[in-house]
């Protein structure tokens, strides 16, 4: 076997948690058991109905 090193791109080390899931992660002896994220996925709540486009060359003027 002839060891070439790294590869453009490839990771040397990688989070396969993060902090905030092992924050809440149960440890069960061999593995760990990270609770799914519970939190709202709706939308709606953030973004109107509809589309508003603009004309080509036309820019976007933000209100005082």
């Amino acid at each position: 076997m002839h060891c070439i090193g790294t590869r453009h791109g490839e990771k040397l080390f990688e989070s396969l948690v993060s902090r905030e899931e092992m924050a809440c992660a149960e440890d069960l002896g061999d593995y760990f058991r990270v609770p799914p994220d519970g939190r709202d996925l709706n939308y709606s709540k953030f973004v109107g109905q509809g589309e508003q486009r603009i004309a080509r060359g036309e820019h976007v003027v933000a209100a005082d």
